[in-house]
């Protein structure tokens, strides 16, 4: 795989990096549990980074994030400032679409290179960024709703062929299957698991660690909202026991 080569020796080699991001992370506003916020620990901002350019999503790429309350956008602008030092032919664009305003803010101060969108995800999604984008990332909530919701936005957005980078907590067998029939539905496939690849600042759930499921988008994809989410069990705390036991009209029978 990949990313296996992504080890401790790699991330060694981008201490300063690492520390810079640190910095940002400890400088951000606080995390909004109601809306499942969490927050990596700042190593990972890179390993994300990196992540990209080992699948060949960072040089001059349309860069998408649903979603950035762990701040990736700014580890990737880190991350251009060390490789791009010389000019600016290769360097990513990056778009960032959240609920949240604060994080928008704070994206736009400390990044040049990214365009901030204020969406609420359960909204009708933004045409004019269908098929623009060459990678997302996706850090949904630990709900069927959540990713369901999250996945849709992202695979109306990316080009064909373009990679998903999912964070997404790992669990039971039959959790597993879940993710993977909405993944099939959606006409993608996996590239990779990359277990436990995550690591949150102060998070109860899953031990504070979540997966990295790789996808590609076929040129048959198709979100499974298309249009307004109405759905109530959204996020974590709209539902009793958590995570993924909201049975959206996506996944009856399963």
């Amino acid at each position: 795989m990949l990313s296996h080569s992504i080890d401790n020796n790699v991330l060694a080699q981008f201490y300063e990096e690492i520390q810079e991001f640190d910095q940002l992370l400890k400088d951000a506003s606080n995390t909004n549990i109601n809306i499942d916020q969490t927050r990596n620990i700042a190593y990972i901002g890179i390993k994300r980074a990196l992540l990209l350019i080992q699948y060949n999503r960072f040089v001059g790429s349309q860069i998408l994030l649903i979603g950035d309350d762990d701040l990736t956008s700014l580890a990737i602008t880190i991350m251009s400032k060390k490789m791009f030092k010389n000019g600016t032919t290769g360097i990513p664009q990056i778009t960032v679409m959240d609920i949240d305003e604060r994080i928008l803010e704070y994206i736009q101060t400390n990044s040049h290179i990214t365009k901030c969108i204020r969406q609420d995800f359960r909204d009708a999604p933004l045409k004019e960024y269908n098929n623009l984008f060459d990678c997302a990332f996706l850090d949904p909530p630990y709900t069927d709703d959540g990713l369901c919701l999250f996945l849709s936005r992202a695979v109306q957005y990316v080009k064909p062929q373009a990679n998903l980078f999912v964070s997404f907590g790992h669990g039971t067998d039959k959790m597993r299957y879940r993710i993977q029939k909405m993944v099939v539905d959606s006409k993608l496939y996996i590239t990779e698991i990359i277990s436990k690849f995550n690591s949150y600042i102060g998070a109860k759930s899953w031990d504070g660690l979540s997966d990295m499921i790789v996808l590609c988008a076929t040129y048959d994809k198709k979100p499974l909202i298309s249009g307004r989410y109405i759905g109530t069990s959204l996020y974590t705390h709209s539902i009793k026991n958590m995570p993924l036991n909201s049975y959206g009209e996506f996944l009856k029978g399963v």
